[in-house]
């Protein structure tokens, strides 16, 4: 048997030992030492070739050999999705140990099949298969290639080729190979790295192709951009296509929406019954916002969100009355019901693909594709938008996941990016006002009501309703750094047509101040703490992004016990300013009272990389102020 010292110290003499030459293809001694940086793993080679056949149909063909140096490296699990538009082929696995020697073949069914079930589709046609890559001992070698025929909405969405596919990943060798029949059309857009594409003609073939080299590992920063301006990417899309009856193009956002718009031609029929019912509500509407807001309610305490996938249902919807029979929809679906009914009232809507969420890459003026995950729907004529999976946002809020970023109007001609709106820094305030009531054994009974709005609302929304009694308590626990503390009660209230909510809560906590003698040492806020400092980093590389601003303002009244009074309590205001970021806080003693004053206040901004120790250093000082103490004092 082989000791673990053994093998390291075999480790470093063999290269010594033998030539490179002599070596293994895959031996981790070939890798350049500069690429083993920071790295997790290294991708020694990662070779890509997607030919297009026709307008309807394409064939990947993917081969990948990376290096993993240590437990850290999630390269190892293996994913090889398909579906009825994508049929995956020819799958090979081999592994090699750190001397480049093979030392497993994988079988086929060695290999497990899972549906890509995602907890809110009940249709859904995509599967994957999965390996988990290991080996006894670090550093060891993966080889796997694999065939992907693509058509219908899989096709048309053409393969994006990611070079470096993750943080702490450095990559000796990748290359991306596009292939078309001469003449045909597509566009490509190279993200965050400059990099000229060879053109080559192969027999009747135009052959497209990009080489990277030697890039070392990327680094995983606090508050850094998202993935998707900062990795190495090449966006693809077709300039034609087909998909089944369907022609279309994305070679301009109008054409791409126009094409949209032909799939959900007819599907916004509504059944005689429910056009009478939505006239009759609607027939006392003085306004189209009265109108928009009647039916929305109606949508959502009518329908519910499912996702269904099958077939294009990644881009058409089910039609209206499908909905209305089954009282579900995915987001195509359910805007489209939506729209439908605000066509039948006589309000001009249109549906809007949209990237929500935190996506590594969003929609932009200058390249066409069709990377979008979600519909909602527009109204121009009252410039309203509508999220109409949820059953509880209020009209004319879409939530912070689809803030401030691009969305795809869908109709017939002119169709066209808008932006969505975003939520200023003043529109997302957390207001509290908390009464402490405190013991001389150092109990204390809590009460806190807490109005919010924006997208600070959110949360209090959610806990109304999708949260049980316990999950509530539950959330209170985890938020809040009461010691010891147990809620008793609590009460939420939302606004139904503005983003408001009232949160408040009773609480009891056994060890609210620390005792010591005849003194009392008073922690004067646990309520709202900042926490999340940023971790020290010297040579900052990539910009701070503060995604979202807000305002925070708390008042902390505690009620002093008789027979005790205040000793020591810090006696500076608190006041730190910046062109991003304002922080004040405020002690008062009044009669049996200590009185806290905070406010945070935080703007949406990209700071460049050197000022992050200044960043840092604000917040810690904020996390300094929040951990002030008063000493009461027995008399």
């Amino acid at each position: 048997m082989i000791t673990k010292s053994f093998f390291f110290f075999f480790l470093f003499w063999f290269p010594i030992l033998v030539s490179a030459q002599d070596m293994p293809e895959y031996a981790f001694f070939k890798i350049p030492k500069a690429l083993l940086n920071d790295a997790r793993e290294v991708v020694r080679e990662d070779y890509g070739e997607f030919t297009v056949i026709s307008e309807e149909k394409g064939v990947g063909k993917f081969k990948k050999v990376v290096t993993l140096l240590n437990e850290k490296s999630k390269a190892g699990e293996l994913y090889f999705s398909y579906s009825n538009q994508v049929k995956v082929d020819h799958i090979s696995i081999r592994i090699f140990d750190a001397f480049g020697n093979l030392v497993r073949k994988v079988k086929s069914s060695d290999l497990s099949d899972h549906s890509a079930i995602d907890g809110f589709s009940i249709y859904l046609d995509e599967r994957y298969k999965y390996y988990r890559a290991s080996h006894p001992s670090y550093p060891f070698t993966i080889e796997y290639s694999y065939e992907s025929t693509y058509s219908g909405t899989a096709f048309a969405s053409f393969p994006n080729w990611y070079v470096q596919p993750s943080f702490y990943c450095s990559v000796e060798n990748s290359t991306f190979v596009v292939k078309l029949p001469k003449g045909m059309k597509f566009h490509y857009e190279v993200l965050n790295i400059e990099k000229e594409v060879t053109l080559e003609t192969e027999k009747n073939m135009d052959v497209y192709s990009w080489s990277f080299h030697q890039l070392p590992a990327l680094l995983y920063e606090e508050d850094m951009p998202v993935a998707g301006k900062v990795f190495p990417i090449i966006m693809t899309a077709p300039d034609h296509f087909k998909i089944d009856q369907y022609e279309g193009g994305m070679s301009t956002w109008e054409e791409f929406s126009g094409f949209v718009k032909k799939l959900y031609a007819g599907r916004d029929k509504l059944p005689e019954e429910l056009v009478e019912q939505i006239k009759d509500l609607t027939k006392d509407a003085s306004s189209d916002v009265e109108k928009i807001r009647i039916l929305y309610r109606y949508l959502q305490e009518n329908m519910r969100y499912v996702s269904v996938q099958l077939g294009l249902g990644g881009w058409q919807p089910f039609d209206a009355e499908y909905v209305y029979r089954n009282k579900y929809g995915d987001c195509k679906a359910l805007t489209n019901y939506m729209y439908a009914m605000l066509t039948e009232v006589g309000v001009d809507a249109r549906p809007a693909l949209i990237g929500s969420g935190d996506r590594n890459y969003q929609a932009s003026e200058a390249f066409t594709t069709s990377y979008f995950n979600h519909v909602i729907l527009y109204v121009p004529s009252e410039n309203y938008w509508l999220e109409c999976t949820s059953t509880d946002f209020p009209p004319n809020y879409i939530g912070s996941s689809n803030a401030n970023r691009y969305a795809l109007l869908i109709q017939e001609t002119g169709g066209h990016l808008v932006k969505t709106p975003e939520l200023a820094f003043d529109k997302n305030v957390q207001e509290s006002k908390t009464v402490i009531n405190f013991s001389p054994d150092g109990s204390a009974e809590i009460e806190q009501t807490i109005k919010a709005t924006g997208s600070r609302h959110e949360i209090f929304r959610a806990i109304e309703n999708q949260l049980s009694e316990t999950e509530t308590k539950t959330w209170l626990e985890r938020s809040t750094a009461i010691p010891s503390a147990s809620f008793s009660s609590f009460h939420v209230a939302t606004e139904k047509n503005a983003p408001q909510s009232t949160f408040s809560y009773q609480a009891h906590s056994r060890r609210y101040g620390s005792k010591a003698g005849k003194r009392i040492f008073l922690p004067l806020n646990v309520i709202n703490t900042y926490e999340d400092i940023p971790p020290r980093k010297e040579n900052r590389i990539h910009p701070i992004i503060i995604n979202e601003g807000f305002i925070e303002l708390d008042t902390i009244v505690f009620m002093l016990p008789e027979g005790y009074a205040v000793e020591s309590v810090p006696n500076e205001n608190v006041s730190l300013e910046n062109d991003y970021a304002h922080f004040s806080m405020t002690v008062e003693q009044q009669s049996g009272q200590l009185i806290l004053t905070r406010k945070l206040e935080l703007h949406r901004k990209e700071l460049p990389p050197e000022q992050y120790t200044t960043y840092r250093d604000f917040f810690k000082q904020i996390a300094k102020a929040d951990n002030m103490k008063a000493v009461l004092v027995q008399e």
